[in-house]
């Protein structure tokens, strides 16, 4: 069976623990993005996808220099052109060129053409550019996904909630949290595929790890069930999920009967599970 789906993309699971708060790629390039008051991460520059052993050495050298106060000092102090690019898909400008990575990538690249073709002429900085458009928040995601593996505004499944509400789907940690379901009732879920396995002893029986904005839930697939919903389980990186709630000595699973695929943006190129390891 299959679920309609609104257009969203899917996520690179990451072993952030969730609720963390997470500071921005800026704050590694030295812009301040205001006090933390809860515990957090800041993301550092080895998660920047395309910068480079070379470019991102010449960056933490300047960086050691001192801190960035503005996306024309990036480029004056580090004119890589590969290695802006990749910043930019990172959202690492964001604290001054909030309009989003393709905004903040013409900004840093216009103005690093401009240094570099010098003379008199040549602009010292390059302003917004209001024809380019700002990217809609599902598309943000999926850049992010693409450019880090992650997204700092919370998770993918958040911009499916309100409508997978509609169709009665549970979030995780209402399964969990909610008294007035019971061990053995029927319930459907739905979230990021993280992790599929088929241990060796376990009969033939199959583990799919979900999570969603409320946390993670195994769920335990019969071989039967498998074996008529392989390709569904295999081939999509977001499920829903109907079946038996399991609820024992504070612990929740969910014993499949039905999967849904839900089809997103892209999954194939962007969802990585940790799949039968």
């Amino acid at each position: 069976p299959q679920v309609p789906s609104p257009q969203c993309p899917v996520p690179r699971n990451s072993t952030v623990p969730l609720g963390t708060r997470h500071l921005a790629l800026g704050t590694s390039v030295g812009t301040s993005v205001g006090t933390s008051v809860s515990p957090a991460v800041r993301i550092g520059l080895r998660y920047v996808r395309g910068l480079g052993a070379v470019a991102g050495a010449r960056l933490k050298a300047e960086l050691a220099r001192g801190p960035f106060f503005s996306a024309s000092e990036v480029v004056a102090r580090f004119d890589s052109e590969a290695g802006l690019r990749a910043l930019a898909a990172a959202g690492a400008f964001r604290a001054w060129i909030p309009e989003g990575p393709r905004q903040a990538l013409w900004t840093v690249l216009g103005e690093l053409r401009a240094r570099k073709s010098g003379g008199p002429l040549a602009p010292t900085s390059i302003t917004v550019d209001p024809r380019i458009p700002v990217p809609a928040e599902t598309e943000r995601t999926l850049m992010a996904h693409h450019a880090t593996g992650f997204d700092l505004e919370g998770h993918p499944m958040r911009h499916l909630r309100e409508w997978l509400r509609t169709l009665g789907v549970r979030t995780v940690g209402e399964l969990r949290e909610d008294p007035r379901l019971a061990n053995g009732e029927r319930v459907t879920t739905a979230g990021v595929v993280i992790v599929r396995q088929r241990p060796g002893t376990a009969k033939g029986f199959v583990f799919v790890g979900l999570e969603d904005e409320t946390g993670r839930l195994d769920v335990i697939v019969s071989p039967k069930v498998y074996e008529e919903q392989r390709e569904v389980i295999n081939r999509n990186g977001i499920l829903a999920v109907r079946g038996r709630l399991g609820k024992e000595d504070g612990v929740s699973n969910l014993k499949a009967e039905d999967f849904f695929a839900l089809k997103l943006d892209e999954a194939a190129a962007v969802v990585a599970s940790h799949d039968y390891h």
